[in-house]
């Protein structure tokens, strides 16, 4: 989740989108809940306040279950955020293959 922040390049907002919902899908989200988020009438939020305000609003913070739909929520309107700006067009991620670089799959973009 740290890596995806620092992708936001300073910005601070979450974004739901059409690129956070298949990163929700792709981290085996539930379709409840991402339904529940895509049909919401909030799509865009300033900050992380605004955002667990909106979790916790629709319910989908309470859930202790694995994967953790909270977490996955989360990562998925960070990349929302990271997308809708633009960001990340021809990027090559350089990491030493650690977990928290592996947004490849994201089609982020190429890994060297």
């Amino acid at each position: 989740m740290n890596f995806l922040k620092l992708l936001r390049a300073g910005h601070g907002n979450y974004v739901i989108n059409a690129q956070a919902r298949d990163y929700m899908r792709r981290g085996s989200l539930s379709r409840p809940a991402i339904r529940l988020l895509a049909e919401a009438d909030d799509k865009q939020f300033a900050d992380q306040a605004a955002w667990q305000a909106n979790l916790y609003q629709l319910g989908t913070s309470a859930p202790k279950v694995a994967p953790d739909p909270t977490q996955i929520a989360t990562e998925g309107a960070l990349w929302g955020s990271v997308k809708a700006r633009g960001l990340l067009g021809c990027t090559v991620i350089v990491s030493d293959n650690a977990d928290q670089f592996n947004v490849g799959q994201f089609n982020v973009g190429r890994h060297a």
